[in-house]
């Protein structure tokens, strides 16, 4: 709690921003030209305040709700524009401020790409535009004007190969993408050649080609350097940031995990659910534009605290002796309500991530268990019904408080768990169906989500009715692919004295006088069967004359067709 308070701190925004503004400040400041005047240093340093000043106003306005909240965000962010401001201070230094030195040494990929992957394509656009105006401060007039279209294609390009990277091999690709982008620009706008005095495109045997082949290593070099570094350090900026990449969300969907294979054998209903759940929750997310990788863990994760008593959970039960036919409805509402205070126990006793804890915790909200409740009034009717008849005393009626059935909460906060949440209550009542239309399962999915609504469960989740409209549609179709029919294979009917289709007892039957008492029986062959379908017939025949007769002139297949 002190983590996440010291997280929203506004005291220490305004000290993260004080430091930012003050490294701001010193970088640009000292990027002048050798010989300016003092006056110019300062210019250059309060121009740089300014550029800072509106990009912080930017974040407060555009990123409040996704950055400014959270201290460790907006120190990410920042570090990331400082981090691109050093490079180019370090390159002015090194390069003795020569533009083409400038251009071809700094990693214009590295704040885009990293601020893109951990928090979203509108930060990579921030960092890219902000970075860009900072770094031409410390840059002369024309110099500047070409280094901050360079930085701006480079940055739209590691933004654009950024969107949903997914393995950490998607980072290098990026990094190469923006390595072709940035040797193109620097040819193309003539700030670096191998030798602009043998550089002529005609004479291929004048070209410098040990320059171009140095000026690609350095490209491409820097580029791909940034891309492995915000790889292996993903780790660190994800807990520097709060945030959970797609990269590590895929890491954490692997089924081998030791609470998962548990589940397979102590739960192995649980998990078929939970394995549902994530199909459904999954394909909704994506719908409504939600992150559908988080989703599909979570959904792995949210019945886990079942575990412990998995047999007082129907899925698990399998047929047999139902434990909550000794219990009281109280009694049995209290063990189905303690999954989730075991599930959160056993996820912070594994270290999972705490989105799944919260998903957990949030995946029922505080919803009743209706199924208990419901007995528990019926059996306080009855209870009463007996008093009146004199048969109970009135000090005997069980009572029936409404918060007993209620799971702690809290209601579902973001737009994941609540789709988690409708897919848990969805999927368990589908079970109920048995080859449902898809009205059917359309009018399922609305009673559902409908009292959700009524019951406020849904009353701090950030979903438009839009949403919902798309999230029923998903979970129709779903469902419906989940509950498909299949062609029923007919079942064997064919018994000829008690041997098997096909054996050579068979096969002569159907040329033998039948024996025995008259019975009725035939075959109904499947696909694969040699038969072709058709459905045979033997009748004991008094005269067997008639019988010869009948089946001398009227083919089987024949007398199949009329009948």
């Amino acid at each position: 709690m002190a983590l996440v308070r010291l997280d929203r701190s506004p005291l220490l925004r305004l000290l993260i921003l004080a430091l930012a503004a003050t490294a701001v400040f010193v970088i640009v400041s000292q990027g002048g030209h050798k010989g300016e005047p003092v006056a110019g240093f300062l210019v250059r340093g309060l121009f740089g305040l300014l550029v800072f000043g509106v990009a912080a106003f930017h974040m407060f306005l555009g990123h409040r709700e996704s950055v400014w909240g959270s201290n460790r965000r907006v120190f990410v962010v920042f570090f990331f524009v400082l981090a691109q401001l050093l490079l180019v201070r370090s390159a002015v230094v090194i390069a003795d401020e020569s533009i083409d030195r400038i251009a071809l040494f700094v990693p214009l990929g590295l704040a885009p790409m990293g601020l893109c992957v951990l928090l979203g394509q509108r930060l990579g656009i921030f960092a890219t535009i902000y970075g860009a105006f900072l770094s031409v401060l410390m840059l002369d007039a024309a110099s500047g004007a070409m280094f901050m279209v360079l930085a701006l294609a480079c940055g739209g390009v590691a933004i654009a190969s950024t969107l949903r990277v997914r393995r950490r091999s998607q980072l290098i690709q990026a990094g190469l993408y923006v390595g072709v982008t940035h040797l193109a620009l620097v040819w193309a706008l003539g700030i670096s050649r191998p030798d602009p005095s043998m550089f002529q495109w005609s004479e291929l045997a004048q070209i410098d080609w040990m320059g171009l082949m140095r000026q690609s290593v350095t490209v491409f070099g820097v580029e791909l350097a940034a891309a492995i570094v915000i790889s292996g350090l993903l780790p660190v900026l994800e807990w520097m940031g709060d945030v959970t990449t797609d990269i590590s969300w895929i890491e954490l969907s692997d089924l081998n995990h030791p609470l998962l294979k548990r589940m397979t054998m102590e739960a192995p209903g649980t998990y078929h659910h939970s394995l549902v759940v994530s199909t459904l929750a999954e394909a909704a997310a994506e719908a409504v534009g939600a992150n559908d990788t988080m989703v599909r863990v979570c959904s792995y994760f949210h019945d886990i605290g079942k575990l412990d008593d998995p047999v007082f959970f129907i899925e698990n039960q399998g047929g047999g002796v139902n434990p909550h036919d000794a219990l009281t409805p109280q009694m049995s509402a209290l063990k189905i309500i303690a999954h989730v205070k075991n599930g959160v126990a056993l996820a912070r006793a594994r270290k999972l991530n705490r989105r799944i804890i919260s998903a957990i915790r949030e995946h029922h909200g505080d919803s009743r268990v209706e199924f208990f409740y419901r007995r528990a009034v019926d059996l306080r009717q009855a209870h009463l019904d007996e008093v009146a008849r004199g048969l109970r005393a009135e000090e005997d009626v069980i009572k029936v408080d409404e918060e007993d059935f209620r799971y702690p909460g809290p209601r579902p906060a973001t737009r994941e768990c609540a789709i988690i949440s409708l897919a848990d209550a969805v999927e368990s009542a589908s079970r109920t169906l048995s080859n449902p239309s898809l009205e059917e399962i359309r009018a399922l999915i609305d009673r559902l989500i409908d009292q959700r609504l009524r019951d406020g469960q849904l009353a701090e989740a950030p979903l438009t009715m839009r949403d919902l409209s798309r999230i029923r549609e998903s979970f129709a179709n779903t469902i419906k692919n989940v509950l498909h029919g299949r062609v029923p294979y007919p079942a064997e009917r064919v018994e000829f004295d008690g041997s098997p289709p096909g054996s050579a007892t068979a096969e002569a039957a159907g040329s033998a006088k039948p024996s025995g008492a008259g019975k009725k029986v035939g075959k109904s062959a499947g696909p694969d069967s040699g038969r072709g379908g058709e459905l045979t017939e033997l009748t004991d025949k008094k005269e067997d004359g008639a019988a010869e007769k009948e089946a001398g002139e009227q083919p089987v297949g024949e007398k199949v067709a009329k009948e």
